[in-house]
């Protein structure tokens, strides 16, 4: 889309420069300004139908002038948004002696065949760019959603729920694959690719970063340990680590009662009943308290998708 705009009746209208890229975003604003001035109907097919049979016909009802004049403010529209060269030649070819405005339903129609072709080679290559979406490590699960529903309206053409849920699945599966079994399991034959998406927006929201709430014990590791540095124990007052994990209570504890809570580093201290890293003792934690463990990063930080 052009960087330019357009200045139509005091409403600023993006200008279309003829690339397929940016079709969808003019064609998105057009339409919105359309219906701000409730002339979105010009655009349909149908309308033909209640025009006139020429544009300066001696018998015309009021509804057919006042359609007339509908469909020149459209053209008029058209004129000043389409800028590239060739869309102008069409504007202006569209013009005819029993027409000299043009009629806007026709160059709707040519643009959404040009850009929006609704045939099986479209549906090809919707496919195609559905199979090459990738899903970044943090990015927000809505990001990913939106770029599926991108394709159904460039291409007009509604994807299946199935294609789209295996999208996701083999996208961020790695990282969210246990909310995404959760779902489908709550959700059975309703389940669907928006509510898989919203789920996996809670879930990062909640983690911060969208990692995993499915952590393998064997992949853990100490988690910002720069956190602890200026912490002061409630019991020994020493900095560097809180009350549950301080070596000199645990030495008051009876011999072999240590923490085996999995991926905790801090085993003196406290046992395993006790421990903050376990869910159930989340009430027991100090405030602002972070936890010790995460998993290891994945090597990659993009998923691609071949379908």
């Amino acid at each position: 889309m052009s960087g330019d705009n357009g200045i139509v009746s005091n409403v600023q209208v993006k200008t279309f420069d003829g690339l397929r890229k940016t079709f969808g975003a003019f064609w998105f604003y057009f339409r919105a300004l359309l219906m701000t001035k409730d002339l979105l109907d010009v655009l349909l097919p149908e309308f033909k139908d209640k025009l006139p049979e020429t544009e300066h016909a001696e018998s015309q009802t009021k509804k057919e002038k006042d359609n007339c004049s509908k469909n020149r403010q459209v053209m008029g529209f058209f004129g000043v948004t389409l800028t590239s060269a060739k869309w102008m030649t069409k504007v202006e070819k569209s013009r005819t002696e029993d027409w000299p405005s043009g009629l806007a339903y026709l160059i709707a129609e040519e643009l959404e065949e040009t850009f929006r072709p609704k045939d099986m080679f479209s549906k090809a290559e919707q496919k195609t760019k559905l199979g090459q979406l990738k899903y970044k490590k943090g990015q927000n699960p809505d990001d990913f959603g939106t770029a599926i529903s991108s394709l159904e309206v460039e291409y007009r053409n509604q994807l299946s729920e199935d294609d789209k849920i295996a999208t996701v699945v083999s996208a961020m599966g790695s990282i969210y694959g246990e909310a995404i079994v959760n779902e489908m399991e709550r959700l059975g034959k309703e389940v669907t690719c928006d509510a898989i998406v919203k789920k996996l927006c809670k879930v990062h929201r909640a983690t911060g970063s969208g990692k995993s709430t499915g952590e393998d014990p064997g992949e853990l590791e100490l988690a910002d340990p720069g956190y602890f540095a200026n912490k002061i124990c409630n019991y020994c007052k020493e900095k560097g680590h809180f009350k549950n994990d301080c070596p000199k209570l645990a030495r008051k504890q009876p011999s072999g009662k240590k923490c085996e809570y999995p991926g905790c580093t801090a085993p003196a201290g406290h046992t395993t009943d006790k421990c903050w890293e376990d869910p159930k003792n989340e009430k027991d934690r100090p405030e602002n308290w972070v936890s010790r463990i995460k998993k290891n990063p994945v090597e990659s930080s993009s998923v691609e998708i071949f379908l």
